[in-house]
């Protein structure tokens, strides 16, 4: 999703999947926050 632009879906599934956290998963979430710009990233990083 982040590759084709879709930031918010990206969030979504991340937000949804019970998975662990590595360094390329928090570099994919970061990325979708950077272009997103705006408060959910508040959301997502409190998740992680």
């Amino acid at each position: 999703y982040v590759e084709n632009e879709m930031f918010e879906k990206a969030l979504d599934l991340f937000e949804k999947a019970d998975i662990e956290l590595d360094d390329v998963t928090y570099t994919i979430v970061f990325n979708a926050c950077a272009k997103l710009c705006n408060d959910r990233y508040i959301i997502v990083l409190s998740i992680t």
